[in-house]
């Protein structure tokens, strides 16, 4: 799969950092400058997908093997640009496939339902997990999500069975991971000032496997071989959902649902009733993503197959594109 992550030397990511139309601005002119999914030149391409770098890796595995499986000429098109980027690639019609590691705001989603009197389709096709690590040595086997808010927003924070975390690690960077984790636990404030920011999640681990009384948060592929250990999690009610007793994160519970910490990847298609067709071969690499085989290589990746019933659920809804897709 052809992937283009690296941006034109005139753009600046700094407008990435801006708010309001500044935000907006940096998404349309970030939309002129995709080389591979011009609406002109996708079809001769096939289909393209524009979205999220962070299903970079596995996209390529599923293009690839699509591509090879079908018979292809050439292989999907994946411009890797982040969230920020895929509603409006998805809307301006640049493409038919917008996967995002964040769903999709309510804002944008607006503007579809204006557009096409539809909203967009989101079919989930990966699970995402983060795992609380802690020092091995730590006398903490489960915490909830009140403990963790406590730990990140002041310092000293104390648990019921008194003990305290005298280092606490963070993430310094700016992808969705954390951002989702200060919408779990913070609601998106940022963290402490006492919490020790660090330049990714491998540094983290390998900072609290040689730190005492320490704790921070990782993917649990990304702690395998280490000797950090990973907490069960738990959750009191909140927002019209039950209470979670604490659940190790395993990847039977992760898959299962019922490990709190998780986050579905979606791929959002435009809606069923837009008027220009959709790419049918969209339409099949979607359903091809769902499959056993294609499910199977999201474990190598540090990812999480979606359990059956809903994968069943979206190939139905993907049944109703038979009517509006465009051959090739």
């Amino acid at each position: 799969m052809r992937i283009n992550t690296k941006l034109p030397t005139n753009f600046h990511l700094n407008a990435f950092r801006e708010t309001g139309l500044r935000v907006i601005g940096a998404a349309l002119l970030l939309l002129s400058l995709l080389p591979g999914c011009q609406t002109q030149k996708r079809f001769n391409d096939g289909f393209c997908s524009v979205g999220s770098e962070e299903v970079n890796t596995i996209m390529a595995h599923w293009a690839r093997t699509f591509a090879e499986q079908n018979r292809l000429s050439a292989e999907p098109v994946h411009e890797g640009r982040g969230n920020l980027v895929a509603p409006d690639a998805l809307l301006r019609e640049v493409c038919d496939l917008a996967p995002m590691s964040l769903p999709m705001p309510d804002s944008q989603i607006h503007a579809f339902i204006m557009k096409y009197k539809a909203p967009p389709v989101a079919v989930p096709i990966a699970i995402d997990a983060m795992a609380i690590i802690v020092h091995p040595d730590v006398p903490v086997a489960e915490l909830t999500y009140a403990d963790i808010q406590a730990i990140y927003s002041r310092p000293n924070a104390t648990l019921d069975n008194g003990y305290q975390f005298q280092k606490v690690y963070g993430i310094n960077t700016a992808t969705t991971r954390i951002q989702w984790f200060r919408r779990e636990f913070l609601n998106t404030r940022r963290e402490s000032d006492h919490v020790v920011e660090l330049s990714g999640p491998l540094a983290l681990v390998d900072r609290i496997a040689a730190t005492e009384n320490s704790i921070g948060y990782a993917r649990p592929e990304e702690t395998v071989g280490t000797d950090v250990r990973l907490v069960s999690l738990g959750r009191a009610a909140r927002n019209g959902q039950p209470a979670i007793a604490p659940v190790a994160p395993t990847p039977d519970e992760i898959r299962l649902g019922r490990y709190p910490l998780k986050r579905y990847y979606y791929i959002y298609l435009p809606p069923i009733e837009r008027e220009l067709p959709i790419n049918a071969q969209a339409i099949a690499f979607a359903r091809y993503m769902l499959s056993d085989a294609a499910q199977a290589m999201l474990r190598p990746v540090g990812l999480y197959p979606v359990n059956p019933e809903a994968r069943r659920n979206a190939l139905d809804t993907l049944a109703g594109y038979a009517q509006n897709t465009l051959q090739n």
